[in-house]
């Protein structure tokens, strides 16, 4: 499983770990320079003689480094900018480590969505592609980075301290440890937490979207307040199990908090009993404020790893879905490459259909053997009818049938041949979000589509040259503002396009007026290829056809 996840490590993102890592060993760098250097600006300004005191012996404005106090002062200043500008840099990089990831996550998420391998609903989509997404990006941005950043940053910090004072940098490092180890122990804790609140969350989501798809039937039945009263009950379950999971990962900030505090203390009596001077102390304290910020990071990177942890164990199924597809696809590719020189089968006219059943379906449906011009109906039970119209639009394995047609293997091509054979205009389907244009040109996105003649083909000229943006106008909603009987006409201009072989028709009659269905009427009258059809009128835009009962078997 642990490869059906994008490696992190990969491309361009090699080149961000690197300049994280650079940040941290500057802010490391930085942070002792300042550390080391700020005790001495009180010898430095002592040594001056702006205190209006003589100078010393040793020279003016000189002092154990070499600097006068104004040079000291000064560099400590840029040190402390260049200290921020570096932490900047680093959220900044961060962020964009996190979203170049999540880029390619997503890409398989919305494959997976889009050729499913199991049955999903809409509101656990859009959770998955919000909650878990998220908790992908906070892990690498939030808890990679701080990781990649932080532990340069602690570990220069704490080799400069054994260098400078050994008894503190010992105290340093032994509470950083029993901090790592306190981490560790309630990240199992978390994560089954973590896992709760995303699985109530994920049903809340899916609830939600279940019920807005079924508004109208229950504002009629009169169940609004029961179903809200539904979704608050849910809300208060995710509201228990955010505040267990806050338990525990507050657990680990205020642990973050404590050590910081802890630390100056222990500074402080470690450095007495040592009889340390108090420009080492102060230099100790020091470094110790400057290693809060790494190490309240750190005490996040828990929280999001183990956040992350619960969205993968959902995520990888999902992954190994759109792996599955993708490989699928290339190995369609190689087929299509291997038999394109292949023409029609011998004794079937040129860009006939030929179907018939695999050995997978549990009673097989009459085999269907169709020349260029034949106008089919299928008939049958819905179930059987859905199940050999997704046959016939490639969208089921070659297990359940064999289906040639120009000489090709359907089930073995890939989409993007397949939908250069096969034209499919469905009635339940809605239409994507983009332009008019986009749209008819769907299907052959790399072919010159002629648009216009396409949609006066189908009589929708006139209808798109009266919206304000014509052609170029983007439909939103599922095809709004065209009403339904053109939402129907315009699947029919993408289906035709470029002529294909096969077309195949789902209820995409029962939408249309009587000015739709005359259109509906001369389209076919032109087309010269096959059509398969789902209706219960074909006479209002067929004149003869032949009907194909799938119910019937060959036996």
């Amino acid at each position: 499983m642990k490869d059906t996840f994008p490696h992190v490590f990969h491309g361009r993102r090699r080149w961000l770990f690197a300049t994280l890592i650079g940040l941290g060993i500057i802010q490391a760098v930085l942070s002792v320079a300042i550390a080391f250097y700020t005790p001495q600006l009180g010898t430095a300004f002592a040594k001056s003689g702006l205190t209006g005191r003589a100078g010393s012996a040793s020279g003016p404005h000189s002092n154990g480094t070499g600097m006068s106090f104004p040079a000291l002062a000064a560099l400590l200043v840029l040190a402390a900018l260049l200290l921020g500008v570096a932490r900047m840099g680093e959220r900044v990089v961060a962020e964009e480590l996190g979203n170049d990831y999540v880029r390619s996550v997503r890409k398989l998420l919305i494959t997976a969505a889009l050729a499913p391998q199991r049955p999903t609903s809409l509101g656990t989509t859009i959770a998955r592609s919000t909650n878990d997404l998220s908790a992908v990006k906070n892990w690498v941005s939030l808890g990679i980075a701080p990781l990649v950043v932080g532990v340069p940053l602690l570990a220069g910090i704490v080799v400069g301290m054994f260098l400078l004072i050994p008894a503190l940098g010992t105290v340093i490092l032994g509470v950083l440890v029993v901090f790592g180890v306190g981490l560790l122990l309630l990240s199992r804790p978390l994560l089954g937490r973590a896992r709760r609140l995303r699985k109530v969350r994920g049903r809340m989501a899916s609830q939600i979207s279940d019920i807005v798809q079924a508004g109208p039937a229950i504002r009629v039945s009169g169940g609004i307040n029961r179903e809200v009263t539904r979704i608050d009950q849910l809300s208060a379950r995710v509201q228990r199990a955010a505040r267990s999971r806050a338990v525990v990962s507050g657990a680990m900030r205020g642990g973050a908090s404590a050590v910081t505090a802890l630390l100056s203390v222990l500074i402080g009596v470690v450095g007495s009993l040592a009889a340390a001077t108090p420009e080492e102390v102060t230099t100790a304290i020091f470094i110790a404020g400057l290693m809060a910020s790494p190490i309240q990071d750190l005490g996040r990177v828990g929280e999001y790893r183990q956040n992350f942890r619960a969205a993968a164990r959902v995520l990888y199924p999902i992954f190994e879905d759109a792996r599955l597809f993708r490989t699928r696809q290339r190995q369609a590719r190689k087929i299509a490459a291997r038999s394109q020189h292949r023409g029609d089968i011998p004794g079937l006219a040129a860009g006939a259909l030929h179907l018939v059943s695999g050995g997978a379906l549990q009673e097989e449906f009459p085999e269907l053997v169709a020349r260029p011009g034949a106008r089919i109906i299928i008939t049958g039970s819905p179930t059987r009818v859905n199940q050999v119209l997704r046959l016939l639009v490639g969208e089921e394995t070659e297990d359940y049938a064999r289906m040639n047609i120009a000489g090709r293997e359907l089930a073995l091509l890939p989409a993007t041949v397949r939908r250069e054979l096969v034209g499919v205009a469905l009635r339940d389907v809605p239409l994507e979000r983009a332009s008019i244009a986009r749209i008819v040109r769907y299907r052959l996105p790399q072919a010159n589509v002629p648009v216009h003649e396409l949609l006066e083909q189908v009589g929708l000229a006139k209808v798109v040259a009266e919206l304000p943006d014509e052609e170029n106008t983007v439909l939103k909603r599922g095809g709004k503002p065209l009403s339904v009987s053109a939402q129907a006409l315009l699947q029919l201009a993408r289906a035709i396009a470029g002529n294909p072989p096969l077309l195949v028709l789902d209820r995409i009659d029962e939408p249309l007026n009587e000015d739709g269905l005359s259109h509906l009427r001369h389209t076919l009258e032109n087309y010269p290829g096959i059509l398969v059809a789902n209706t219960q009128a074909p006479e209002k835009f067929l004149d003869s056809y032949t009907r194909w009962n799938v119910d019937e078997n060959n036996g």
